[in-house]
């Protein structure tokens, strides 16, 4: 935990100035400014939700930092958004209407918590007006993006949230993650787990914005094509297999398809595989090449496939944002029929289109019903005991 504040601290510190020789060049160029806070109240929220750390004074050394008063009144209010008191966020911003000092960055704040309170038709035409006044600043797409998400999708839960329900049941001893960013999935691994994190970008974990306090990854800065084709995965895992791994990479469909086939070489009969971006809001976001702000890729036509050339696997799709989360499971490390048709294969599935319609969509990419939380309790809570031998029991989840 001591750690974790510490880094936190330096970041900001570091960008500020307030460290010798270091430049505070964050305070006079807004757009990195805005990354800056977005990202350190991002993980203040991250680990006061997952880990329970309060780490919110943090932001009150940020804040006073600034050298705009709209940028301190930004802290406060993402401070307040973190907390969930989207109510109290909207005054601070207020305040800031009433003192004429919004900015791009503090509406584009203003409309991403009318979208928190539901209020989307109010969020949405912030984002036009800012569209309007800022026709070169590309986030607001995102964020009503994530209007038509949020109402579409309607889950309580995004896929942060599932991946660490899942870290909670399964408590995986293993675990492989393909595109691991800032690091912020993989700083979800709980103590007892020997997790590997792939991605050409991750060199070490000191260059990762998010941490586990628990566990330090093993971190492979390569593509995932390299790791399979380069290591000998089955050593590196004790000659044992994986319990759950992530696929966030590329946001291709071959791509995925590819690290489907060769993490399911590493399978056991308990292990689980959990694949992000397989429901996009619409089909334009749905697209091999990317055309969006706010994007999924094609990632979602694996579902497809695994359903047609493997109708053995079980495969649920939860509706969690920003792009659902889909999982596998009844893996059989034996099978190679997608690698010995794999050609075919991306032959046959590159040209499908993701339906229009919501409910054919759902269908087509086995979308669940249910509470996600309690379909992964059904699911995986089996695995567990066909893996130790023993009986599920239930979990609390914070």
């Amino acid at each position: 935990m001591n750690y974790l504040y510490s880094n936190l601290m330096n970041k900001v510190r570091m960008a500020t100035g307030h460290y010798k020789n270091s430049v505070p060049y964050l305070s006079t160029e807004p757009y990195l400014n805005n990354i800056l806070i977005q990202s350190i109240c991002d993980a203040v929220g991250f680990y006061r939700q997952y880990w329970g750390f309060n780490f919110f004074e943090i932001l009150a050394e940020l804040a006073s930092a600034q050298t705009q008063m709209v940028d301190s009144l930004i802290v406060h209010s993402l401070k307040f958004k973190h907390q969930g008191q989207y109510e109290a966020a909207c005054m601070v911003l207020a305040y800031a209407d009433t003192l004429g000092c919004h900015t791009q960055y503090s509406r584009l704040l203003s409309a991403d918590l009318l979208r928190k309170l539901r209020k989307f038709t109010e969020a949405r035409k912030l984002c036009d007006e800012l569209r309007r006044d800022f026709p070169d600043f590309d986030d607001v797409e995102s964020c009503r993006a994530m209007c038509d998400v949020d109402e579409l999708l309607n889950c309580p839960y995004d896929y942060y949230y599932l991946l660490h329900c899942a870290h909670m049941i399964v408590k995986p001893a293993r675990y492989i993650e393909i595109g691991v960013a800032l690091g912020k999935s993989l700083a979800l691994t709980r103590a007892g787990t020997f997790a590997i994190g792939i991605d050409p970008s991750a060199a070490n974990c000191d260059g990762l914005f998010f941490h586990s306090p628990e566990v330090e990854p093993l971190l492979f800065a390569m593509t995932s094509d390299c790791f399979f084709d380069a290591l000998d995965v089955h050593s590196l895992l004790g000659y044992q297999s994986f319990d759950m791994a992530f696929i966030d990479g590329d946001h291709t469909f071959e791509q995925a398809l590819k690290d489907f086939i060769q993490l399911e070489r590493l399978a056991g009969p308990s292990s689980v595989v959990f694949i992000h971006d397989c429901l996009p809001v619409n089909p334009v976001v749905a697209e091999k090449q990317r055309k969006t702000m706010f994007w999924c890729g094609d990632v979602w036509k694996v579902l497809p496939c695994l359903k047609k050339i493997r109708p053995d696997l079980n495969i649920i799709t939860f509706p969690a944002t920003p792009a659902g989360l889909a999982m596998v499971t009844g893996l059989n490390p034996a099978s190679r029929v997608l690698e010995q048709q794999f050609d075919t294969i991306v032959s046959s599935f590159s040209d499908i289109q993701l339906p229009e319609s919501y409910s054919e969509r759902c269908l087509l990419l086995n979308v669940a019903d249910k509470d996600a939380v309690e379909l992964l309790e059904e699911h995986l809570a089996p695995l567990v005991c066909m893996n130790q031998g023993c009986l599920a029991g239930s979990h609390e989840y914070p």
